[in-house]
């Protein structure tokens, strides 16, 4: 806010107070400083009342309603102020004697809003000399100094003045408008009614002024009645400013927190925002709505391929079809990366199938070039209809999610409905339930580690005995879960590496701690890692790390690893398996006997034992073939100096029968339940 220039009211012709919300004076001009006889140091901070004792109650109840209510009218009050305090100074003396009117006239524009302003004049002073005359012109040019618009009108509304700003607002001069009704000259409209650009649309309506070059500006305003000293409205007092920079800066984050920078598209807020409402305002089971969950197939080798700057431009002419589709009550979004989605209000299922269908048989029509290549598009497509009983925006995202990922397992660019009850879809909706319930562990520490011993059978004291760390999630009840529950979803939705780089960083300073403590019972820890893990840039970083962080010896270390994501991924667990056993750790395959060509893989990869698939252990006293493939991976094993567990040894008929065929080692219930690791 700009300042009320103190070099321009010193000069005035008559005395100029200014007091703050408390009634103490913050500006004491010259001229009342010289008729009154007190200094300006010595007045500021004081209330009027100590200044001039003899004032009558009713000026003083004027000023402290004025001040206490900043919605009051202005009023203008006279009174006289004699005698006045005139210690220490008789120069105005004579002065003094006709020096009787105080006028009151609270401000309501700029830094003066709720403070108020007293006017004191010379009983002699004549309201229609030219000293009045030059007295106004030096408060409009006060007022024309005002950053803000300032408009004057008389009581018929007629303009009588116009600052700068007003000026430039409304388009008018202020010598053109004298005179003109305020309508004609200040032309106001809502928002709401003003055709605006797509961001300011989002904002709450407010008002635009339009001036004579058709150029509008958002503004703030406020209206000021004019009294005179009966009461009566003599005219009013219009401020208002230009906002629409900070109003258009207001609407850009608003569009930014709301949609896709790349596509222009709403985002996955926006979207589940308009989900909402559609739930809130439908409330009858006769009203079906649908949403489309739309996933790209193979975009990763369009990235892989052509960089992602192709992908980018993909993505964008995507999101030109898609919008030319689609209805005009339809909400379209991206919801991230290569996944889009579709609100389709009152859209019956049958509709909503051939619309779903109209636009994947569009998008596969599309052909897709950059630098010469071309590339068929694909999606894959859950739509899930829904009525207004529904009330839970999460679980439909989730089931159209879920109906999508479905559409890509049975074969991709097709459309699969989601419907309650169905088997494979129940298994989906289960698994991405625990996804955000594996996140909050990971965020709040609700993982442990428990643990098994896996034990050598031979007598010869030349086998270090194992533990294999076994994670578990613990809900806020404290209920453990066992890792068949939460594993799948992980695996499922990439969440692995994460876990397993928990695991990783708690075994180690479990061991960390026991190595502190002396402890001198040599053992092997067994840690399972998933093949995504293995596969993830920066792992092996991490794991080597996490070594030497905690000082754990190399050779204390086996790593688990399951025959069936070695194979899959074989190159990756190759690199990944020789550079930690080139440092010392050990491997172990997992599960081995469960692929279908184990043996002409297991030539090819570098472990250190064979945990031997625990479906042929349970059965190895009743079924000759699985005694048999036992037997065989024994061999086999001894012949590449690879040690063999036998897992699942659930009784002692078992375990002495894997002791007679020379298996080096067992693990099960038998010999040791999983049991809470204590990080001591």
């Amino acid at each position: 806010m700009q300042k009320m220039p103190t070099d321009f009211i010193n000069k005035m012709d008559f005395g100029f107070i200014i007091l703050d919300g408390s009634g103490s004076v913050i500006l004491w001009n010259h001229w009342i400083q010289k008729a009154s006889g007190i200094n300006e140091k010595d007045a500021i901070g004081r209330p009027l009342s100590t200044l001039f004792p003899n004032l009558n109650a009713t000026f003083l109840h004027t000023i402290e309603h004025c001040l206490s209510n900043s919605e009051a009218p202005p009023h203008t009050l006279y009174t006289q102020l004699l005698p006045l305090n005139s210690s220490g100074n008789h120069e105005m003396a004579g002065m003094q004697q006709s020096f009787q009117h105080a006028v009151i006239k609270p401000l309501a524009i700029n830094d003066f809003t709720g403070k108020c302003l007293i006017q004191v004049y010379d009983s002699n002073f004549d309201t229609t000399s030219t000293s009045l005359q030059r007295e106004k012109e030096r408060l409009e040019v006060t007022l024309a100094s005002i950053t803000d618009a300032v408009i004057i009108t008389d009581k018929e509304r007629r303009i009588e003045f116009l600052n700068t700003s007003a000026e430039q607002l409304c388009g008018w001069h202020s010598t053109d408008a004298i005179g003109h009704p305020l309508d004609e000259v200040l032309k106001m409209m809502p928002a709401a009614e003003v055709q605006e650009d797509t961001e300011l649309q989002y904002l709450d309506a407010g008002l635009v002024v339009i001036n004579t070059n058709g150029a509008q500006f958002h503004v703030e305003l406020s209206v000021a009645s004019i009294t005179d000293e009966n009461g009566c409205s003599t005219g009013s007092v219009i401020v208002f400013r230009d906002i629409s920079h900070s109003r258009r800066m207001e609407a850009r984050l608003f569009w930014q927190s709301n949609h896709d920078p790349l596509t222009g598209l709403e985002n996955r807020n926006r979207f589940e925002h308009h989900l909402q409402d559609l739930l809130t305002t439908s409330k009858s089971e006769n009203e079906e709505h649908a949403l489309l969950y739309l996933d790209l197939d193979q975009f990763k080798i369009i990235n892989d391929t052509c960089g992602h700057a192709a992908g980018d431009e993909l993505l964008r002419q995507l999101t030109s079809i898609l919008k030319y589709k689609i209805r005009a009550s339809d909400h379209l979004a991206r919801l991230g990366g290569d996944e889009f989605g579709i609100l389709l209000p009152n859209c019956p299922l049958d509709a909503a199938i051939r619309s779903a269908n109209d636009l994947r048989s569009t998008i596969k029509d599309f052909r897709f070039t950059h630098d010469g290549k071309l590339f068929a598009i694909g999606f894959s497509m859950g739509l899930v209809p829904f009525n207004g009983t529904a009330q839970d925006p999460s679980s439909i995202m989730i089931s159209a999610d879920t109906a999508c990922i479905t559409a890509k397992d049975e074969g991709r660019n097709r459309v699969h409905i989601f419907e309650q009850g169905n088997s494979e879809a129940s298994r989906r909706h289960g698994e991405m339930q625990w996804v955000s319930k594996i996140h909050s562990a990971l965020d709040n520490e609700q993982l442990t580690l428990h643990s098994q011993a896996i034990i050598p059978l031979n007598n010869q004291g030349n086998l270090p005995p194992h533990r294999e760390v076994l994670v578990r999630l613990f809900e806020e009840d404290g209920k453990l879960i066992p890792p068949g529950a939460f594993i799948p979803a992980a695996e499922r939705y990439n969440l692995m590496p994460a876990v397993d780089r928990w695991v990783i960083t708690a075994s180690f300073k479990y061991l960390a701690k026991l190595l502190h403590k002396g402890a001198t019972d040599f053992f092997i820890l067994n840690i399972n890692l998933s093949g995504a893990s293995f596969m993830e840039e920066g792992f092996y970083e991490f794991t080597t790390k996490q070594l030497a962080k905690y000082a754990i010896p190399p050779e204390m270390i086996c790593f688990e690893v399951t025959e069936t994501a070695a194979i899959a991924n074989l190159d990756e667990a190759l690199r990944f398996i020789n550079a930690l056993r080139d440092i010392g750790c050990k491997f172990a395959l997992d599960d081995f006997g469960s692929g279908l060509s184990s043996f002409g893989y297991l030539k090819h990869l570098p472990v250190d034992y064979l945990k031997i698939d625990g479906a042929f252990i349970k059965d190895i006293l009743n079924d000759p073939i699985h005694s048999a493939m036992v037997e065989a991976i024994n061999q086999v094993g001894h012949v590449m100096n690879i040690k063999t567990v036998a897992e699942f040894v659930e009784d002692e008929a078992t375990l002495l029968h894997l002791q007679k065929i020379g298996i080096d080692y067992a693990q099960g219930y038998h010999i040791e339940k999983p049991a809470a690791l204590c990080i001591l």
